[in-house]
């Protein structure tokens, strides 16, 4: 057998070399195919994570939310920074639904303070009801006992205290205001046997009730300058306020404008162009959350500031924007106020109501110890001289009431100074 030498193998054709390099080159063709395939298959998989974790992240935060079951449990943690946005990028990378969030925050905030004060309204409803029930079989059943008490003693004094002992005992907890049955007791007695004041008793309640308008006056006076500057502490514009209280009409609003117009010389502007810009302010306001603006708002918007020239003859009617953002900011300033400083504002009012009633209490007092003075003058013989109640006391109190209204800080809003 001859060895095989390059001499005598045969080299055939290039056809099979060829076929090697086109197995070769779609083989290549598949592997780069094939890692594209998984490269795109991983992209769609991080994306699909990503939002999975950013809807889980989102979950977890509506979730949070409807554990408040306060609202001002909710207030506070937006106080101190929990759901602000700055937070949340920190926390969750940017990797959760803000918009969701907002407007989660908010609808969870306003569904707490609508059903807190359903609540309280209810509550209040109910025990006004029970205690107005209360009162008048209290009334009804002292009545009875007088009645059955005046036909066993004819005594004034021995009279009085017994009805005062028979007060006592159908008001224990002091449900009906003792003056209340004060007066039906003194009415009772007088009605027996015809005491009243004498001349010197009547001149000093006179003295006294004389008094009690300027006391009044002073202390509510005083309630209101405090009050004024606790809203101005809280960056609250009462003259926003005031605007917004007005019942002026927007059709109002621009038959004033037109009349001022015309008195300047000025020429009007077409009624196209005023409805135009009417419209203009109203889409301003609700873009911004906020009603329709009322005719008094309309009116300072275009006169004092809000609008380009007024007066001249033939000016483009154009809304002055910037200065309609303004009092929309205003507005809402107003509105944190009034939400997070509800109870404070109550503590006002229910102080000032004080003034009023403490000063008209000291002198009922007063009058209750002049009749039993009198009586005692009247069916005892003895001199007796009333003590009068000082009303420099009430006077005291008030201002004890105000330094207490001073230590109150707004909440909801940077104070300034």
């Amino acid at each position: 057998m001859a060895a095989i030498t390059w001499r005598n193998i045969d080299m055939g054709g290039t056809g099979a070399a060829n076929a090697l390099l086109a197995s070769g080159s779609q083989a290549i063709t598949r592997s780069l195919d094939t890692l594209a395939d998984v490269a795109a298959q991983q992209g769609q998989l991080q994306s699909a994570n990503w939002d999975q974790v950013s809807k889980n992240n989102t979950d977890d935060l509506l979730a949070k939310l409807s554990t408040y079951t306060s609202s001002k449990a909710l207030t506070q943690e937006m106080q101190d920074g929990e759901f602000s946005l700055d937070k949340l990028d920190q926390t969750f990378g940017r990797q959760y639904n803000k918009a969701a969030v907002t407007q989660a925050i908010d609808a969870r905030r306003s569904t707490l303070l609508a059903s807190e004060r359903a609540a309280e309204l209810n509550k209040q409803a109910e025990l006004n009801k029970q205690i107005t029930l209360e009162k008048a079989n209290r009334v009804k059943k002292f009545d009875a006992m007088a009645a059955n008490l005046m036909g066993q003693y004819s005594d004034p004094n021995e009279l009085q205290s017994k009805l005062w002992a028979a007060a006592r005992s159908v008001n224990p907890d002091g449900i009906i205001p003792m003056d209340e049955l004060g007066k039906s007791v003194d009415g009772i007695v007088n009605r027996v046997k015809g005491v009243g004041l004498d001349e010197a008793s009547q001149l000093a309640l006179k003295a006294q009730q004389d008094r009690v308008p300027g006391i009044i006056t002073a202390g509510t006076a005083a309630i209101d300058r405090e009050l004024a500057n606790f809203k101005r502490r809280g960056n609250y514009d009462t003259n926003v306020d005031s605007m917004m209280a007005d019942q002026m009409s927007v059709a109002d609003a621009m038959n004033k404008l037109r009349t001022q117009i015309t008195e300047k010389g000025g020429d009007l502007p077409e009624t196209t162009e005023m409805a135009s810009t009417i419209e203009e302010l109203n889409q301003l306001f609700t873009s911004e959350g906020l009603a329709a603006p009322n005719g008094r708002i309309v009116y300072e918007l275009l006169t004092q500031g809000g609008h380009d020239n007024p007066w001249i003859g033939g000016a483009e009617f154009n809304l002055n924007t910037d200065f309609a953002k303004q009092m929309i900011q205003k507005i809402k300033t107003n509105q944190v106020f009034n939400e997070t400083n509800a109870e404070a504002l109550a503590n006002f009012a229910r102080a000032k109501a004080s003034v009023t009633d403490t000063a008209a209490l000291a002198v009922a007092n007063n009058q209750a110890e002049l009749l039993r003075a009198n009586r005692a003058k009247a069916f005892t013989g003895e001199s007796h001289s009333p003590q009068i109640i000082q009303l420099e006391s009430v006077e005291e109190r008030n201002k004890q009431l105000i330094d207490q209204l001073r230590k109150i800080k707004p909440a909801g809003v940077t104070e300034t100074r």
